[in-house]
């Protein structure tokens, strides 16, 4: 039962969240009308709607707040919130140690073995040493 105690646990933001300003919406609006305009224009009705709900869309999750996730890294794999990944569903990892001038936050990338699941962006508590977190990952899989 000792494996099924996380090593690491921590809490971060699912994304980046960049504040718009009021100008970004009305830039987005304006130029979403005028596609949209253009396409009817060419008969196009469908596309036009479609940049329509798109915008719409891109200007709702611009305003959506990230949630937080909770992290745990384990001797049997990775938990992110309830979703757990077993080291034997992934291939390979690699630890970004980040840049604090550029303003760039260490990451733990992880690839899977499945075809349609991307590459996974981990961010790393800044109170981690990134290190200690590449000699956890070394037991269990190979860094690329």
């Amino acid at each position: 039962m000792a494996e099924d105690v996380p090593q690491f646990e921590w809490s971060a933001y699912e994304h980046e969240h960049f504040e718009r300003s009021s100008e970004w919406f009305w830039i987005v609006g304006i130029i979403a009308v005028a596609l949209a305009i253009a396409s009817m224009i060419l008969g196009n009705p469908l596309f036009g709607a479609l940049i329509l709900i798109s915008a719409f869309l891109l200007a709702m999750f611009a305003v959506k707040k990230p949630n937080i996730v909770i992290y745990q890294l384990s001797a049997k794999g990775i938990r992110i919130n309830n979703t757990f990944y077993p080291f034997r569903a992934l291939n390979s990892f690699f630890v970004t140690h980040g840049d604090p001038r550029l303003d760039m936050i260490p990451k733990l990338l992880v690839s899977s073995s499945k075809p349609l699941m991307p590459l996974m962006s981990i961010p790393l508590d800044p109170d981690m040493d990134p290190d200690d977190v590449r000699d956890f990952m070394l037991q269990f899989l190979s860094e690329e």
